[in-house]
């Protein structure tokens, strides 16, 4: 089948020409892969040649009986879809109705869209010469006024209203985006105000802020000098010559440091501080202890002996896994259920423990008796763990 072969299609779009029928030639048809099952009932995209856009058109039939189209022109189709040189249509969806005027492929309509018209929508006559024209048949006169038809010529576009609507399309589109312009600038000046509402908002909180850290600050110095004045009431007082001295607490006049007695700071020393935490050194192997100076506080008010204060700092120095498959000094043990290997903690974090509690217990950890009590408690510490987690 050569470029030039007429072929009888139904445009499929665009939606106001939808239904149309046109004679194109097969180099029409864009894809290569349409024109190799060129047949009735196949959809193709096909150009549109005044305008020469692309749509979906389903093929009608191919006109082989007639002349090629060698240039712009159209042949005439026939009468109806079943021309003799014509291959039949086996769609049932399409009309193969012959129509009245042998002449004219289609009535030629009162109103076309805006678009261009598509060929077939032109004339016969205008198109092209009738090789056998067929005389005008006069029809009856009619009652009713016919609307006068709009002459149109194959070179001749009909008007085209684009150039107005183009220009209430941009003055509206003007319009629109002063809209958005208003809205936009609208938008920033209430972000801003709002941006402006938070950092005040912030700047308030953190004042208040400042202020609850000062009063804390203020409440544990009257907290210590409490206690140092307590602790000072405790002690036994200056007498003169001949006097006796009075013992204002008996229970705490005997408890005072005696060669190998443990005494306990009146308010905690902690070694080193970095800001608000306590930090305490193991080796250069082993990374500093850090314990925030609340914690710390807290675990030294709450300890009445160095055994209790050891306890409370273990989870510091220890990991929880340490805890559970070692104690103090490692070795074999006898449990319920039999001897169990145990590992030794860490040495160096161990003696960086003893000696952290030696410094707010002084002499806990000077003699064999006190420091054996250090040992127990930490094997002890160790044992509640295991219990605990049933290992």
């Amino acid at each position: 089948m050569r470029k030039t072969t007429p072929i009888l299609i139904k445009w499929l779009e665009p939606k106001r020409d939808a239904g149309k029928e046109s004679t194109v030639k097969v180099k029409d048809i864009v894809r290569p892969s349409d024109r190799k099952k060129i047949r009735p009932g196949v959809t193709a995209l096909v150009k549109w040649r005044s305008t020469g856009r692309i749509y979906k058109a389903i093929i009608l039939s191919v006109l082989e009986g007639l002349p090629e189209l060698t240039g712009d022109e159209v042949s005439t189709p026939p009468p109806s879809v079943n021309h003799p040189g014509s291959i039949p249509v086996a769609a049932p969806e399409l009309d193969n109705t012959p129509l009245a005027d042998p002449a004219l492929h289609l009535e030629f309509m009162d109103e076309d869209s805006e678009d261009d018209l598509p060929i077939a929508a032109l004339p016969t006559a205008s198109r092209i010469p009738a090789a056998n024209p067929t005389p005008p048949v006069h029809s009856a006169p009619s009652s009713t006024p016919s609307t006068p038809e709009r002459a149109c010529s194959p070179h001749q576009e009909p008007p085209s209203k684009e150039p107005c609507a183009s220009a209430g399309q941009f003055k509206k589109l003007q319009e629109d985006v002063s809209s958005m312009k208003a809205e936009i600038t609208a938008m920033k000046e209430l972000m801003a105000a709002q941006n402006a509402a938070v950092t005040t908002q912030m700047g308030t909180l953190l004042e208040f802020v400042q202020d609850i850290k000062t009063q804390g600050q203020s409440l544990a110095g009257l907290i210590q000098n409490r206690i140092q004045r307590k602790a000072a009431k405790t002690t036994t007082p200056t007498t003169g010559a001949g006097m006796t001295p009075r013992i204002l607490n008996p229970t705490i006049a005997s408890s005072s440091p005696q060669p190998h007695q443990v005494s306990r700071n009146i308010s905690p020393l902690y070694g080193m501080l970095d800001g608000d935490m306590v930090r305490i050194p193991v080796d250069e192997n082993n990374p500093d202890i850090v314990i925030s100076k609340n914690t710390y506080d807290t675990y030294f008010c709450a300890s009445s002996s160095a055994t209790s204060f050891a306890r409370k700092l273990m989870q510091h120095f220890f990991a929880e896994e340490e805890m559970l498959k070692g104690n103090f000094d490692g070795g074999v043990v006898v449990t319920g259920g039999g001897k169990v290997e145990r590992e030794p903690l860490n040495i160096p974090r161990r003696k960086a423990l003893i000696a952290q509690v030696e410094r707010e217990f002084s002499g806990c950890s000077k003699t064999y008796d006190e420091y054996s009590k250090l040992k127990v408690a930490i094997n002890d510490k160790c044992r509640v763990l295991r219990r605990q987690t049933h290992t």
